[in-house]
């Protein structure tokens, strides 16, 4: 069974914190408090934050090759094999940089190459079982930042 977990980014301090309570009625997430660094615009207690405030991400229950948790938001890198096993990236210039998103029931790679015919887009559109696919992503994806801290990574996709 794949646990739930939420991370958030902290418009105010600019920096993703990992949730303790999120309160859907009243709109609004609490972060663990030793995950901060006690100072003037941080004490050591539970911070709260109304949702205008946060951009929250859902944990997708898998890890890269390395480990790492992947979270919706993170943005990844990998290997995309064409025809020729020759990598896309020499082949076509195609940066195998992407995003992760929730899009359509499932868990995807978003900014890339998304009108090319590459391996992974036809198995991520349709030719992989959700096994293989969340396989692919746990052993294929590294995690080399987020949209929030790292969005330049993606600004170089071609």
């Amino acid at each position: 069974m794949r646990e739930i977990k939420f991370r958030a980014w902290d418009k105010h301090l600019k920096l993703i914190r990992k949730v303790s309570y999120i309160d859907f009625d009243g709109k609004e997430i609490m972060f663990y408090a030793d995950d901060f660094e006690e100072n003037e615009d941080c004490p050591s207690l539970d911070i709260v934050r109304d949702f205008e405030e946060i951009n929250i991400m859902q944990y997708t229950g898998l890890k890269d090759a390395n480990g790492v948790e992947i979270y919706e938001g993170d943005i990844v890198e990998f290997s995309d094999l064409g025809e020729e096993g020759h990598e896309y990236i020499e082949a076509y210039d195609i940066q195998n940089v992407a995003k992760v998103e929730f899009y359509m029931g499932r868990w995807q790679l978003t900014n890339f190459a998304d009108d090319s015919d590459t391996e992974v887009i036809n198995g991520m559109n349709s030719e992989w079982n959700n096994e293989e696919w969340y396989d692919f992503m746990s052993k294929e994806l590294t995690v080399i930042g987020n949209i929030f801290e790292n969005r330049n990574l993606l600004s170089e996709v071609k």
